[in-house]
């Protein structure tokens, strides 16, 4: 699988342009929050829910970011 370089940007049906993603980073990045106590702290400053593209993944990052 391969994704568009980040000064790219892809059309979606309507034609519009779609910022560049990675659901499969999101859900693993999510994964890593949910498995390890410790890796919020460690990645709160480089992440934030706008981060995220998929509205549910960034419902999730924001519960994490409630519990920490």
């Amino acid at each position: 699988m391969t994704y568009p370089a980040s000064s790219e940007r892809t059309q979606d049906s309507a034609g519009l342009k779609v910022p560049p993603q990675a659901p499969e980073m999101e859900r693993a990045l999510l994964g890593a929050l949910l498995s390890d106590s410790e890796a919020f702290p460690r990645v709160s400053h480089l992440v934030e829910s706008a981060s995220f593209y998929r509205p549910n993944h960034r419902t999730i990052f924001k519960a994490i970011e409630a519990l920490d």
